[in-house]
């Protein structure tokens, strides 16, 4: 057990901040230019042996290595990585970001109401769902990351009259813009990342082996 990590469906790939992996003698396998909400680095990936988490053990992962000291201020504790698509592509992981409650389920065992589903869009290993919004000018519909980890960054803030997500209507919401001329808010295949302020509306399952995501509402 070498620390905390941030469970993050936004995140491409699993992380492992370089102190950590020295710590654990991590084999640097090769590199990468990864991408994040400042721009693109080059970072080293580094193998792993065993991954836990809940009733889910993972062998043989890789890792990319990037510095996560900084998170420490925001978390208050050490972060020594970051959860993201290769977890998330094995297993079926329900969050409930309003009591902070995990579950992961064996995806062969696994069921819930075809009804409930809602279709997952891929860009590369970065999942996307679609939303309805209006800012002003009518509405538009259009994708939008799901990003249970949250990020930083410069932004201005304000509110548009209505957004609508898993068939949930969202009146007057306070949202960011970003103000980025880099990095992956400026990319041409999402219109934004979906928070804290909207997720937490749900009891939220990923289900990545088949593309799909449930919103499921409170009572």
């Amino acid at each position: 057990d070498v620390g905390w990590f941030i469970l993050d469906s936004g995140a491409g790939a699993m992380v492992i901040d370089p102190e950590v992996a020295e710590q654990l003698g991590m084999e640097v396998v090769g590199e990468v230019l990864a991408a994040g909400v400042a721009g693109t680095a080059r970072s080293a990936f580094r193998a792993g042996n065993e991954f836990s988490l809940g009733p889910m053990t993972w062998r043989g992962q890789v890792y990319v290595e990037v510095e996560l000291g900084f998170l420490e201020r925001a978390f208050g504790v050490p972060v020594a990585g970051i959860i993201g698509y290769g977890f998330f592509s094995r297993a079926v992981v329900e969050v409930d970001p309003l009591t902070e409650l995990v579950a992961v389920h064996d995806p062969g065992t696994f069921e819930l109401d075809e009804s409930a589903w809602s279709p997952l869009l891929f860009d590369g290993h970065t999942a996307s769902v679609m939303a309805t919004f209006d800012v002003g000018t009518g509405a538009l519909t259009e994708p939008f990351r799901m990003d249970t980890g949250g990020g930083s960054g410069t932004a201005f803030e304000g509110t548009i009259p209505w957004f609508e997500l898993g068939g949930h209507r969202f009146e007057e919401p306070r949202v960011a813009f970003s103000q980025f001329d880099i990095g992956v808010f400026t990319d041409e295949y999402s219109a934004g990342n979906l928070g804290q302020d909207f997720l937490q509306a749900f009891r939220l399952v990923f289900d990545y082996s088949q593309d799909r995501i449930a919103f499921l509402e409170r009572p």
